[in-house]
């Protein structure tokens, strides 16, 4: 789909119930396997941060709480049904399962990846290098048949005067393609500008950088072995020859850490000084703690979601699986959905993405039965919409009646009933005074033949109670 060939042959392909037409795509090898690049990129390359590590967006990987937290959203927001709905006329929506789209999103958006590899891949890409990118390829399916990912080393993204984006993409043999609006599928993190994401490594590069320099200090401290780094004193001057292989043997009888707590033989006339600190004068560990609540800060990750079980401020896991949805994998949603809708759905007023999350809120088999329960009862759900929610197959057309509790009316329902009752006439008002009499005899004559009194009696006046 590239514009630097100069053909102008045009392919009339229908999709998203239209008929658009589009430049044809020339043949041309792609360029997916050298992600990286060769070295050059457009992404600018920081330096070193206080704590003497360079953090580029391949070297975060490295740390083991941005690894997690990028695994956390890249493998939920991939795992989470991704469905293409249609506006029903009367309201709701329905899966629109016939559009190419769908099979898209929901199959293998390309040749050689699945749907779950794809959103994978460039959430991660996003939660790196701030954006991530796809050229949107025709063919006998529409203008939308495949997805190809770009990787975002090579991308540069620019605003034309007309307000529309324009993209760059550097290609294997050092070329430039250049492609328009319409043929990338951009998805992209918190932006400064609107047009180009920030990169969440850069921003947050001096807390990754300190928790990659206490392993490195970690992993040099233990395979320097018996702590015995130091300096060695001679009473008598020495050569520079015998000093470095003092040193060679010293480290070659001492240094890594099956060599740890030896005993240290020194020749005569020389001594060994300590000028190494404790781990537990540094707060190592403790450091090393804090650096994992910093990095999940901010990627809005729980800690406890990076196997931190220090603070757990759940009272179950139900509780934290909402509070996942919600504060994490919720804004991921709708990026994507957005961003579906914007570059691959022209008919937004009838189609839409949405992300199915009621796998991720179930909670636990006793709460789940009680909630599906309640659904069916109130006529909310129907016995195939529960089968649904549990993953199982529907029982037939029966399974779509909804079902009610007699005992459940409106207050207009009561009203009508009681009307009807009375033949018609309204209800008697539950505040009209009646006497005791009345309430006893229920309007009879007496069996004695005595006279109902004409007068209400006071209705302090009750009969004695029996002793």
């Amino acid at each position: 789909m590239a514009d630097g060939d100069g053909t102008e042959a045009r392919a009339i392909l229908g999709h998203r119930d239209h008929m658009i037409s589009l430049p044809e795509t020339p043949e041309k090898s792609y360029r997916i396997i050298d992600l990286r690049g060769s070295g050059e990129s457009w992404s600018d390359s920081p330096a070193r941060g206080p704590a003497g590590v360079r953090v580029t967006p391949d070297s975060a990987l490295m740390c083991s709480t941005v690894l997690a937290c990028v695994r956390l959203i890249a493998e939920n927001v991939a795992a989470i049904p991704l469905h293409i709905y249609r506006r029903l006329p009367q309201g709701g929506k329905d899966r629109a399962r016939e559009l190419p789209l769908y099979k898209i999103l929901n199959q293998q958006p390309n040749g050689w990846q699945t749907s779950f590899e794809f959103r994978e891949m460039l959430t991660a890409h996003c939660l790196t290098y701030g954006n991530a990118f796809a050229e949107i390829r025709a063919g006998l399916k529409g203008a939308v048949s495949e997805l190809w990912p770009l990787h975002p080393s090579r991308m540069k993204c620019v605003q034309m005067e007309d307000g529309s984006l324009c993209y760059y993409y550097r290609e294997q043999n050092g070329q430039e393609t250049r492609y328009r609006q319409d043929q990338i599928f951009h998805l992209r993190w918190l932006s400064s500008d609107g047009v180009n994401g920030m990169m969440p490594v850069t921003l947050s590069k001096d807390a990754i950088a300190l928790a990659q320099a206490l392993e490195t200090h970690g992993g040099a401290y233990f395979g320097n072995a018996c702590r015995l780094s130091g300096l060695m004193e001679s009473d008598n001057p020495i050569t520079t020859e015998t000093a470095e292989r003092l040193r060679e043997q010293f480290e070659r009888m001492h240094r890594g850490p099956d060599r740890a707590h030896r005993t240290a033989v020194l020749p005569q006339g020389v001594h060994w000084k300590d000028v190494q600190a404790s781990n537990e004068a540094s707060q190592f560990l403790e450091t090393r703690q804090y650096q994992v609540i910093e990095i999940c800060r901010a990627y809005r990750v729980d800690p406890s979601y990076v196997q931190d079980k220090t603070k757990v401020g759940y009272a179950s896991q139900e509780q934290a699986a909402i509070d996942l949805v919600q504060q994490t994998l919720l804004p991921w949603f709708r990026r994507w959905e957005s961003a579906i809708t914007r570059d691959l759905v022209a008919d937004d007023d009838t189609y839409f993405a949405e992300f199915d999350t009621r796998g991720l809120l179930r909670g636990d088999l006793a709460a789940q039965g009680s909630w599906l329960q309640t659904m069916l009862a109130t006529g909310i759900y129907s016995v195939n919409e529960c089968r649904e929610v549990l993953n199982m197959n529907p029982i037939g057309p029966e399974g779509d009646q909804r079902y009610m509790q007699m005992n459940l009316t409106t207050m207009q329902g009561i009203a009508a009933t009681a009307a009807v009752g009375n033949g018609g006439e309204p209800a008697p008002a539950d505040n009209l005074p009646q006497s005791y009499t009345d309430n006893l005899l229920d309007g009879e004559t007496p069996v004695d033949g005595s006279v109902k009194p004409a007068g209400p009696l006071p209705r302090s006046r009750k009969p004695p109670k029996k002793k």
